[in-house]
C-alpha cells in the first residue's frame, strides 16, 4: 500500500499532471478526487497498473491510448492503436456541415470516407437540434475493418443508429448505391466528409516517435506528394455524374492549392473553396460538385 501523495513525489514535476489523470482512471474517480485525497492509499495491484502506464508514457505512448477515450466536439469517443486520436482542428467539419444542414433541409444524406474511429459523422448527427432533426442516411467508409470495429463501438457508445459503416476503399463500397441514388429524379445533394491522409513520406518521416510509432500509418501517410488519396477520392467522384456533393475536406496546407487546382480542373462548376484554420493555414477545402 502507498499513499496518492508519495507515489506522485516519486514522479518528475512535467509528468504529474499526466500521472494524476491515469491514476484517476484507474480509481474511477475524477482528477479532483485525486488531487484532494493525496492522503489516501492504494493497493499494490493499482500500483502496478499505475506503474506500466507511467513506464508506456516514457517511451511516447499517447495518453488517450492509455486511457482508451479521448474527447472530441463535447462527446467523448474510444480510440485505440487501430484509429488516430482525434485533432481538435477537425472539429471545423463538424461545425462546417452543421451549417450547411441548417441552411439546407433538402440534404439528407452525409457519406464519411476514411471515417476512422467515426468522430466526425458520429458528432454531427449527435448535435442535430431536437426541433430541426431530420432522417439522415449516413454511411462511414474505411479500408481499415478494425478501425470500423471501433467505429461501430462509438456510434453504440453514443447512441446513433442511422450509420451504415462499409469496409473499402474510400466510395468503392458505396458505388452500387450511390449510382442507384443519382437515378432518383428526387435525389438530393449528399454532403461528403473527407479527412484523409495526407502526409507525405518526408512529413511521415520527420513525424514525432510517439506519432509513428504507436498511431497507424495507414491513416497518417500518402505517398510521395501527400495527394494520394484525395487524387484517388476525385477520380472515383467523377463517376457519378448524377449526384450533387457538397464536400468538406480537411487538408494539408502545403497541398492545398494543388488539390483545389484538381478539383476544378476536373469539375469545373465545383467552385473550390479555401478555409483556414486557427493559425492561419489553408487547412479545409470546400466545394460542390454538381452534375
Amino acid at each position: 500500500m502507498i499513499a496518492i501523495k508519495e507515489l506522485l513525489r516519486e514522479l518528475k514535476s512535467d509528468e504529474v499532471r499526466e500521472a494524476e489523470i491515469l491514476l484517476a482512471h484507474l480509481l474511477k474517480k475524477d482528477h479532483s478526487f485525486v488531487v484532494s485525497h493525496g492522503e489516501k492509499t492504494i493497493d499494490n495491484a493499482t500500483k502496478r497498473r499505475f506503474d506500466n502506464f507511467i513506464k508506456r508514457r516514457r517511451v511516447g505512448e499517447p495518453l488517450a491510448y492509455l486511457l482508451g477515450y479521448h474527447p472530441f466536439y463535447g462527446l467523448t469517443f474510444t480510440v485505440n492503436r487501430h484509429v488516430l486520436i482525434p485533432r481538435p482542428e477537425s472539429e471545423w467539419l463538424v461545425e462546417k456541415s452543421i451549417e450547411i444542414l441548417r441552411r439546407h433541409r433538402d440534404i439528407t444524406m452525409i457519406v464519411d470516407v476514411g471515417t476512422g474511429g467515426g468522430c466526425l459523422i458520429i458528432s454531427i448527427l449527435k448535435n442535430q437540434t431536437p426541433a430541426k432533426k431530420r432522417q439522415i442516411i449516413a454511411y462511414g467508409t474505411d479500408i481499415s475493418s478494425t478501425a470500423l470495429i471501433v467505429a461501430k463501438r462509438n456510434a453504440k457508445l453514443h447512441n446513433v443508429t442511422q450509420i451504415k459503416f462499409l469496409h473499402g476503399d474510400l466510395l468503392k463500397p458505396l458505388e452500387p448505391k450511390l449510382m442507384a441514388y443519382g437515378l432518383r429524379l428526387t435525389a438530393q445533394p449528399i454532403i461528403l466528409l473527407a479527412n484523409l491522409p495526407y502526409l507525405t513520406t518526408d512529413d511521415y518521416r520527420r513525424a514525432s516517435p510517439s506519432v509513428k510509432k504507436f498511431e497507424p500509418k495507414n491513416a497518417l501517410a500518402a505517398g510521395q506528394d501527400g495527394l494520394k488519396y484525395y487524387r484517388r477520392l476525385v477520380k472515383q467522384l467523377s463517376k457519378f455524374i448524377n449526384i450533387e456533393f457538397r464536400c468538406i475536406w480537411e487538408i494539408d496546407p502545403c497541398h492545398s492549392q494543388k488539390l483545389k487546382k484538381l478539383v476544378q480542373k476536373t469539375f469545373p462548376k465545383s467552385r473550390p473553396q479555401l478555409y483556414k484554420d486557427y493559425n492561419n493555414l489553408d487547412r479545409y477545402l470546400t466545394a460542390t460538385i454538381t452534375p
